[in-house]
């Protein structure tokens, strides 16, 4: 690991070498302008370089050595000339100041808009702030409209692939499921700019897990002052639902701060059946189930220009929860042959969770020069502690309805988990190619308990066989480097190599058991882009990424959640690797075609292990099978007599699963996938203030490992109102309406066959209203559109 340290941290030297730069700021005689056009031209007046202001007025030109004249132009202004004369040194322009002229636009706002859809070199971009569709609802119902993102089936992916991590402003979210869906619903999605969908993530990111990842990048505060909104969405499922939701933003010319604020009631009612078939017996379990939760939100989020290069800032993200479950199972072991009933297990199970989560990201970015080399240092620190108790009360009756058992038991768990890390990056741009090389250090930490009571007499009896302690530590430590070159107007290249070392050990003092692994493992990714003319775009990408084991999963101990069934993980579990390759063509940034095949190894998955004569049921995690994936995506974004906008989307995918446990599962398993949907927004009004919503999803029959899939679709209609000047944002929506999006399907083994039912209430009617505050001397920022000489700078 050294070697390759020495390697990365030698190489940027290597590669620097001196450039004459032209650089300078434009402002008028109030402030910074962003967005003005710097050309420089030969003495003939022909084009030679260019360069557009940032946010601070800031400009830089790279140039050889000669003589030349320096045009800024801006909207609303008289044109900037002056002659300069380029030698061996940089050019220092300092303030350039702007006068008004006499056609003043100082009201006007014009907007450079960018496309719906673009496709970069390692990622696709949804535009979030050029979607009408996408304004004035959560960052959760944002994902909904994006392309490749399936949010639909209670948590959320990219169709085709298994998992994701969701990122702000490419810092990771280090959420659970739930608390990610809490918080996408606590940001709108007027302060969302883009969606960078990532599905072949390169060297900078974490290797960890098997699929791709989610950027939401936000919109920098426009505005100087104050401003935000308050609003509240009411969800009715069979129980009601509510959440409040508020945020506010500051902003002056250095400091930037944001609150966000939302709490959660609600539950929810899951019906779910579970059936264990085999050749002379047949189990039914059907379980009733009510979810109740009350949470607390907050996110913090601060940063401040210490000067025109550096700026630090920090992050915090914390939820409160307390959650409620109450359900009902009812198992029915019957004999095939004659379909007589053997017995009936009754269980009424309640669980109370409660846990706190804090997380805090501190970060300082340093301009190392004018021309883009960056410095940047993340600090992260996260913990969670939950305590959770489980209590259930079973009752066997025979066939005959005698009671033959009389069971109550009470589980007792705690768990607390911290997660420390420290990240480095530097981004370093030259003339030949971009360079960025960083590190980063990760520790983690985890300490569970669970105490096993017997109550089946009113007084509790703790039972030590089956109450368990269980350690966690895992240390990783990573180096990346990363080389993109524009190899000519056409073709854009990138590689990178990504070194990960990883120390884990897990030891449970209830059995005196150790168990420790070192990995040592190496991720290549590559992605190639050729644009051959105009609206068509080509590219190719490569990546190979790492899905490590759960600390539940590593420990070995069991937890019953009722006599007969119960769950335990395995200390010697091994991480899983995937291949990821893909193909994409992009058309007028409208037709998208995406071909990609993915080669799984080891993949970590529950195998289930029924006993017909014990009725035991154990779910245990395996590295239980290899599997590939080859598939298609193709979507369409198609405008209809400007007042209808249509996004269709169609993926077809075929996956084939080899067992690594052919004793218990069968020894491969293939099939086929088809996923289709549509959304579509049809504008009401010639002001595009009302619009009504149509979207449909249909999930064919498919496989999945060793789990076959039956369909699932949903159909969603929405209406959306903008009110008084704007400021009242209104949606109304049914979601599910047919109750079609359940999850129904069959998994095979050897032996026995299972199949499972699960519906969670996913069928709702939601209200939700949104309204703007702030200021109304808040100064906005100009914004300016693309004029000719912009144009020859693209």
């Amino acid at each position: 690991m050294k070697y390759l340290l020495l390697a990365l941290t030698s190489i940027i030297p290597f590669f620097s070498f001196s450039q004459i730069i032209v650089k300078g700021k434009v402002k008028d005689s109030i402030s910074y302008i962003e967005f003005a056009n710097v050309i420089l031209t030969d003495v003939d007046n022909n084009f030679v370089s260019g360069s557009i202001t940032n946010d601070q007025g800031s400009f830089t030109i790279k140039s050889k050595k000669g003589k030349y004249n320096l045009i800024v132009t801006f909207i609303g202004y008289k044109d900037w000339v002056k002659e300069v004369l380029v030698k061996n040194k940089d050019i220092d322009l300092g303030n350039i100041t702007l006068i008004h002229s006499k056609n003043k636009l100082d009201e006007i706002v014009i907007s450079a808009k960018k496309p719906l859809i673009q496709k970069k070199v390692d990622r696709l971009i949804f535009n979030v702030e050029n979607s009408i569709v996408s304004q004035g609802v959560d960052g959760l119902e944002v994902l909904q409209r994006t392309p490749r993102i399936d949010v639909s089936s209670g948590g959320i992916k990219i169709i085709g692939k298994s998992s994701v991590n969701v990122l702000i402003d490419g810092r990771v979210l280090n959420l659970s499921s739930s608390d990610l869906e809490a918080y996408l619903r606590s940001i709108r999605s007027d302060n969302i700019s883009k969606i960078e969908v990532i599905t072949t993530p390169p060297a900078k990111y974490d290797a960890e897990g098997n699929s791709g990842l989610i950027n939401i990048v936000t919109k920098k505060n426009p505005n100087l002052g104050w401003d935000g909104s308050v609003g509240a969405t009411y969800i009715q499922r069979t129980y009601a639902a509510f959440i409040p939701t508020s945020n506010v933003k500051f902003a002056t010319k250095k400091l930037n701060i944001s609150l966000n604020v939302s709490a959660d009631t609600e539950a929810k009612k899951s019906i779910s059946t579970n059936d264990v078939e085999y050749t002379s017996r047949f189990w039914n379990t059907s379980k009733d189930r009510k979810d109740s939760s009350k949470g607390l939100m907050l996110n913090l989020n601060s940063n401040y220009k210490i000067n025109e290069k550096s700026e630090t800032g920090f992050i915090y993200s914390g939820s409160f929860w307390d959650i409620s479950q109450r359900g009902n199972n009812i198992s029915n072991f019957i004999q095939k042959e004659n379909f007589v009933l053997d017995s009936i297990l009754t269980t009424l199970t309640r669980n109370k969770n409660k846990y706190n989560f804090h997380s805090i990201n501190g970060y300082y970015d340093l301009k190392l020069d004018s021309i883009g080399k960056k410095f940047s240092l993340n600090i992260d620190y996260l913990v969670k502690d939950s305590s959770n108790d489980i209590d259930f009360n079973s009752i066997n009756r025979l066939g005959n309805g005698v009671n033959s058992l009389n069971t109550s038991v009470l589980n007792n768990s705690d768990n607390k988990y911290e997660v420390a890390s420290l990240k480095t990056d530097f981004t370093l741009p030259y003339d030949a190619f971009d360079l960025e090389v960083g590190g980063k250090l990760t520790f983690i930490n985890n300490n569970s308990s669970l105490f096993y009571y017997d109550t089946t007499y009113g007084t509790p009896i703790i039972n030590l066989n089956r109450s368990n302690q269980f350690e966690y530590e895992e240390r990783t430590s990573a180096l990346y480097i990363s080389i993109e070159k524009e190899l000519s107007e056409k073709w854009i290249a990138q590689i990178g190599l990504r070194y990960e070392n990883t120390y884990l050990k897990g030891f449970s003092p209830t059995l005196n058991q150790t168990n420790t692994n070192n990995l040592n493992n190496i991720f290549p990714s590559a992605y190639i882009s050729y644009d051959p003319k105009e609206n068509h775009s080509l590219s190719m990408s490569y990546s190979k990424r790492i899905d490590r084991p759960g600390f539940s999963n590593l420990n070995p101990f069991r937890i019953y959640s009722d006599p007969y069934s119960y769950e335990s993980g395995d200390p010697f579990l091994l991480p899983s690797f995937t291949h990821n390759l893909e193909f994409s063509y992009i058309y007028k940034n409208n037709l998208s075609l995406i071909l990609y095949g993915s080669k799984l190894i080891d993949v970590i998955d529950f195998i289930t292990i029924a006993n017909e004569n014990s009725n035991e049921i154990i779910t245990k995690p395996e590295n239980l099978y290899n599997q590939y994936t080859y598939g298609l995506d193709v979507s369409h974004r198609l405008t209809l007599f400007k007042w209808v906008n249509s996004y269709n989307s169609v993926s077809t995918y075929f996956n084939k699963a080899n067992s690594n446990f052919e004793n218990e599962t069968l020894k491969s398993y293939d099939g086929y996938g088809v996923y289709f949907s549509t959304k579509n927004t049809i504008s009401l009004n010639e002001k595009r203030t009302s619009f009504f919503t149509i979207n449909f999803f249909q999930s064919f029959p498919n496989v999945d490992g060793f789990f076959k899939s039956r369909n699932r679709a949903s159909l969603d209609l929405g209406l959306k109102f903008r009110l008084l000047e704007e400021n009242l944002q209104v949606n109304i929506s049914g979601n599910d309406l047919f109750k079609q999006n359940r999850n129904v399907g069959e998994e095979q083994y050897q032996n026995f066959t299972q199949s499972s039912s699960i519906y969670n209430d996913m069928r709702n009617f939601t209200l939700s209203l949104t309204y703007k505050i702030g200021s109304k001397n808040v100064k906005q920022r100009r914004i300016a559109k693309f004029n000719e000489d912009k144009q020859r700078l693209n």
